[in-house]
Formats: structure tokens, sequence, C-alpha cells
């Protein structure tokens, strides 16, 4: 009984690492937003926290130090943005697969 348990809870903390990882990559993406006046695009994704993209005015970067983390998984947190309407970074959970239930849910993070 206690294996079940114990499991339940590291699945627990890596659900909530990829949300805490979520909500900073978030503000990370806002404060890049209002130094360039708009989100990095989709093809340069969260790269574009690290380096300058080169298509922008008004980089402060690097947002991130270091690299951008993996997921607790192990898998790279997924980013798409829709302009100015907003974007969303996310983590396709445990079992790296669109939709899922429990542990296995997608984490999503994001304006749009």
């Amino acid at each position: 009984m206690i294996v079940p348990q114990y499991f339940a809870r590291i699945d627990d903390a890596k659900r909530a690492k990829a949300a805490d990882d979520l909500a900073t990559m978030s503000k990370l993406i806002q404060t890049y937003r209002m130094d360039t006046g708009q989100y990095p695009g989709s093809d340069e994704g969260l790269q574009a926290l690290l380096s300058d993209p080169g298509n922008v005015n008004g980089w402060k970067g690097p947002y991130v130090q270091g690299d951008i983390p993996l997921d607790p998984w192990g898998n790279e947190y997924l980013y798409s943005t829709s302009g100015d309407d907003g974007f969303i970074v996310m983590s396709y959970g445990a079992d790296n697969a669109e939709g899922g239930e429990g542990h296995n849910e997608d984490i999503v993070h994001g304006t749009g």
C-alpha cells in the first residue's frame, strides 16, 4: 500500500514542478513582450528568451539563465503564439502525448 502512495506523490510533485516552470516561463514571455512589443514567434519559440532572434527591437535578454528547462519527464516544453492574441506554453504531462487524464493530462499556461 505504501508503494502506490509514494509513486502518486512523485507524480504530483512532477506536475507541480511543471506548473511552476510554466508559470515562470509565462512571466518571462510577458517581460519579452513588454520589451519588444510582441510575443516570440512560434518559429522562434522559447529560444527567443535565450538569444536575440534578430527580428525585434528592444530585446533585453537573455531572460533565462542557463538553458530552457525540460519538463520533469525529460521533454521540451511546447510554445505557440497567435500573435497579439496571446500565447500558450505547455507540457503534455507524463505520457508526452496530447490529451490524457490524471497524471497524463496536459499542463497548459498562457494567455490565449
